[in-house]
């Protein structure tokens, strides 16, 4: 009986650390905007990962006492803005779920979440939309260069430049999508 009063103090202390509440806008699909704290869970071992779990299918709000005071469902919200860790972060509706978008220019990049069933683990892939509008997704098995270079395939320069990248770090990726805007 004492473990088990253990465990379940470790468990419920996790579940209540990893809650922040930042300040958001969020534009209904009315166009109705409602500015308040949202809820949002994070790592448990990094506080500075925010867990899209949380939010990328219902969005809660909660008044300063962070009781919840209403709850949206994302088919209902046109975009989501919040700052969390000096980082501004904007999701905008995918249909059923929210998408973050990654970069808006010519070329289009958001990051897509989709939840394991079984284990509730998050995949994350990323989608650009070229200038044309045609889409090219990144999942867990095809690669953030192979698919930038089908996307900058007319620019001849950055094709060079993202083959010589070592990474494909978002920074680089968003270096490479803000020179192809000159």
């Amino acid at each position: 009986m004492k473990n088990f009063l253990y465990l379940l103090l470790v468990l419920l202390s996790s579940l209540f650390y990893g809650q922040k509440f930042p300040p958001a806008v969020v534009v209904k699909n009315t166009n109705d905007t409602v500015k308040a704290k949202i809820r949002i869970s994070t790592n448990i071992f990094s506080p500075d990962m925010v867990t899209e779990s949380s939010f990328y299918k219902v969005v809660r709000l909660v008044d300063d006492n962070h009781k919840k005071i209403e709850k949206i469902d994302a088919k209902d919200i046109k975009e989501l803005t919040f700052t969390f860790n000096d980082q501004k972060r904007t999701y905008v509706n995918d249909g059923r779920k929210l998408k973050e978008v990654m970069y808006l220019g010519k070329i289009k990049w958001y990051r897509i979440f989709n939840q394991n069933l079984y284990d509730q683990s998050m995949q994350y892939g990323d989608e650009f939309i070229d200038e044309d509008g045609k889409s090219y997704s990144i999942g867990m098995f095809g690669g953030r260069r192979a698919t930038l270079l089908k996307v900058i395939k007319n620019n001849p320069e950055l094709i060079q430049e993202i083959k010589e990248l070592k990474t494909a770090a978002n920074e680089d990726i968003i270096n490479i999508l803000k020179k192809y805007e000159n």
